[in-house]
């Protein structure tokens, strides 16, 4: 990495950091350097499964318009279901004022 992006990028003052979007962010010119990894001398990694997936949703949160357009589409999802029951509830409420401005119908048996 470059001198000028590494100076950039030490400008962040946030705590955790995703430095794989934040490198693709920041613009610079990036290149692929293909190695083959060898394999570890001693002991495991100590990235767990969790801390892994966890760096997965910092990246889909922190770089990504997709959890934007989710909770758009959710509140208008939530939006239209209000509004339905709104209309439901004041059909339920306005009811029984019908049936009570109704004429009530007398019936008369007759005795015989």
């Amino acid at each position: 990495m470059d001198r000028v992006a590494v100076d950039a990028l030490n400008r962040f003052s946030e705590r955790w950091l995703f430095y794989r979007g934040l490198v693709h962010w920041a613009g610079f010119r990036k290149a692929a350097v293909d190695y083959d990894a060898p394999p570890r001398f001693a002991g495991s990694s100590s990235y767990s499964l969790t801390r892994m997936f966890n760096i997965g949703l910092d990246a889909v949160f922190s770089f990504s318009l997709l959890p934007l357009r989710v909770s758009h589409v959710f509140g208008v999802i939530c939006m239209f279901r209000a509004c339905y029951a709104l209309q439901l509830s004041s059909r339920l409420v306005s009811r029984p004022r019908k049936a009570s401005q109704c004429q009530p119908v007398n019936v008369v048996a007759s005795r015989s």
